[in-house]
């Protein structure tokens, strides 16, 4: 296991790399990831993966088997420190408690299985939701947080000489905004 906090940068070198997107379109903030898993198939890179899986993401086991991937980042709503819109790299063992999901299976579980069945290492990419009502559209506060994870995803993907200076912190205040 990776000692945290990581950075995004080093974490996207290691390739293959899957993303699944956890979370219901229903629950507002709880649907982020599905912002993020468009703009990464957007990218059309054969060696970064990105499957929505809604309220079941364990229906992509096989699939996400079958990439072979380096690592894989669960996506999700969580109630990490900080703001609406903060988000968090933290490992699978972090999600016992504390933490709004929309799905049956723990987190913890759906890592171990991915691990398992690909021999990956996974993390839990989340964001603090501002609101997980029944509504079908994200709040300000993380739509923002979204466009900030995807704009230092960008420099992240494009740095390969030089090391970004995102930090994504767990245990903490999220790195400065």
């Amino acid at each position: 296991m990776p000692d945290y906090p990581v950075l995004l940068s080093d974490l996207v070198a290691r390739r293959p790399l899957v993303f699944l997107g956890i979370g219901s379109m229903l629950r507002g903030d709880d649907a982020w990831a599905k912002g993020l898993i468009e703009a990464v198939q957007d990218l059309n890179d054969p060696q970064i993966l990105a499957f929505w899986g809604s309220t079941a993401p364990e229906s992509f086991l096989a699939p996400i088997a079958r990439a072979h991937p380096a690592q894989v980042l669960l996506c999700d709503a969580g109630l990490i420190p900080g703001p609406a819109g903060s988000y968090a790299l933290a490992p699978p063992e972090e999600a016992l408690e504390g933490f709004a999901f929309s799905h049956r299976l723990p987190l913890s579980f759906l890592a171990d299985q991915i691990h398992q069945r690909t021999g990956a290492v996974v993390h839990l990419l989340l964001m603090r939701p501002e609101s997980l009502e029944l509504v079908e559209s994200l709040s300000p506060a993380v739509k923002t947080g979204l466009r900030q994870l995807l704009c230092e995803l960008r420099q992240a993907l494009q740095s390969s000489t030089q090391p970004a200076s995102i930090c994504l912190a767990v245990n903490g205040s999220p790195f400065p905004r």
